[in-house]
């Protein structure tokens, strides 16, 4: 793949919206490592069949994540997807 080329995305126009993003230190692991768990809102858009935008979201969720500090920096150590809302599919 060349400068400026992208892979081929399944969803071509989708666009996730992060925010009312909070994360809290949690305390510390087995192995001493400092713990965090976050929560973010996600509000996701997708445009129709002919590739224009729409204003209404396709869904909303929630990314419950767990987080453990290493050597290199902060890591993922699960994330739990809860879907709040959908747009209808007709």
């Amino acid at each position: 793949m060349g400068p400026g080329t992208r892979p081929e995305q399944p969803y071509p126009g989708i666009r996730h919206l992060a925010s009312n993003m909070r994360f809290v230190a949690t305390g510390v692991d087995a192995d001493g490592r400092d713990t965090a768990e976050g929560l973010t809102v996600l509000t996701v858009y997708l445009d129709d069949a002919h590739g224009r935008p729409i204003s209404t979201p396709w869904v909303v969720g929630e990314d419950h994540d767990k987080f453990v500090r290493t050597d290199t920096g902060w890591r993922f150590t699960h994330r739990a997807w809860v879907q709040l809302f959908s747009r209808d599919p007709a």
